[in-house]
């Protein structure tokens, strides 16, 4: 599993979890601040065309994101049986909560793994947050510790590997991960690996 920030989550080349929806009109859109740039930008100052302004949303805009939650893929995405404020997008017939719960290498199980190890581990919840590699642009890193267990964390926000010693020559237990196979001494691209002792 590879989680990308600023895209959706990509599984083997499938989408696995809900995307920003592109608007072709403003008539899609809600968003009053939203709706005020749009009308001084193209209409007032005429500084852009609508299909600029409509691409620029996808980036920095907020409706794109705030579609309706895609349930399943029945009417509306499950959400509702009315009509909803705003326009559902139309890949919840592929991207929906329903295709996830049963598929071990989704999101929502990914997600659950994670709520299972909160609970079960205290140093996840009470552990002492000890920041890591504090100078790497392209990492965050940290351990938590708790009596004689420590868990250390690292992730890659970047789309290319990074080197990344903090497991050389460790005994550490790999926790969670969301790619199958570590590489030693890198984080893959957008790798998050989490590793107890």
């Amino acid at each position: 599993m590879r989680f990308m920030k600023g895209t959706p989550y990509i599984l083997q080349g499938e989408e696995l979890e809900m995307t920003n929806m592109h608007f072709t009109s403003l008539d899609q859109c809600r968003d009053v601040e939203e709706l005020g740039i749009y009308r001084q930008a193209v209409e007032e100052l005429g500084v852009m065309t609508p299909e600029q302004m409509l691409a620029c949303f996808d980036n920095v805009a907020r409706d794109n994101c705030r579609t309706p939650m895609q349930w399943d893929d029945s009417p509306n995405a499950g959400f509702t049986t009315g009509t909803p404020w705003i326009d559902v997008n139309p890949n919840y017939l592929q991207i929906n909560a329903a295709r996830q719960v049963d598929d071990p290498d989704s999101v929502f199980s990914y997600y659950r793994e994670l709520l299972r190890l909160r609970h079960e581990l205290d140093i996840m919840v009470y552990g002492t947050y000890r920041p890591l590699l504090e100078d790497s642009p392209a990492l965050w890193a940290y351990e938590r510790v708790l009596g004689s267990h420590v868990i250390t964390v690292g992730c890659n926000w970047t789309s290319k590997e990074q080197p990344c010693d903090l497991w050389y020559g460790s005994t550490g237990m790999r926790l969670i991960g969301n790619y199958a196979t570590h590489k030693p001494d890198v984080l893959q691209p957008y790798e998050a690996y989490v590793t107890i002792r």
